[in-house]
């Protein structure tokens, strides 16, 4: 247990270019995923989720094959990684994240307005689905209520094993980031 808050400790104090998973951080996130407790506060934990996050987004953009499925709501395209040009869709107050493709090989193309796609080190998408999970993560100001499940996604392997489909696994962890206690619920020990 001291090898783990001294491990927290320095990794908080170090750079995000610089911070690297230790064993015992990931050890961290394992007893987190199995008991749901925190036996740290969320001002050490944070910086761990958020670089864990973003690690296995990147890791499992890299791995996930291109599938890309179709928007119950909007009837769009929704892209995985690789799928080419993507555009990140204005509508309105939604605050969730969907995309429309418009594919170069004469295959199915949407035939609506994608002003703003274009390719670049990545996906449009991807890079604003992650950058929203990171900021919803970074604004947290205590451990979200769904710390237990977050943290089995994000030990080794856990997004790779419930989700084979990067759009699903950016949407569930936009979901667990997302989810609030009511206020009458809030006096969780959780700080």
């Amino acid at each position: 247990m001291e090898d783990q808050l001294r491990g927290l400790q320095a990794f908080a104090a170090t750079p995000p270019e610089g911070r690297v998973l230790t064993p015992e951080l990931e050890n961290v996130l394992k007893g987190i995923a199995q008991s749901g407790e925190l036996s740290f506060g969320w001002d050490l934990l944070q910086p761990l989720y958020v670089f864990r996050m973003a690690t296995v987004l990147d890791e499992l953009r890299l791995r996930v094959p291109v599938r890309p499925t179709v928007d119950a709501d909007s009837g769009l395209e929704v892209a995985n990684p690789g799928s080419g040009d993507a555009a990140v869709r204005e509508d309105g107050g939604s605050s969730s994240i969907s995309i429309s493709i418009s594919s170069s090989s004469g295959g199915s193309s949407n035939s609506g307005s994608n002003s703003g796609s274009g390719s670049g080190s990545g996906p449009l998408w991807f890079e604003a689905g992650k950058e929203r999970l990171l900021q919803l993560l970074r604004s947290k100001t205590q451990a979200p209520f769904t710390i237990q499940r977050l943290s089995e996604l994000l030990v080794s392997g856990g997004a790779e094993r419930h989700y084979s489909d990067l759009g699903k696994l950016v949407r569930a962890l936009e979901k667990l980031l997302l989810v609030s206690l009511p206020p009458d619920l809030g006096a969780d020990d959780r700080a």
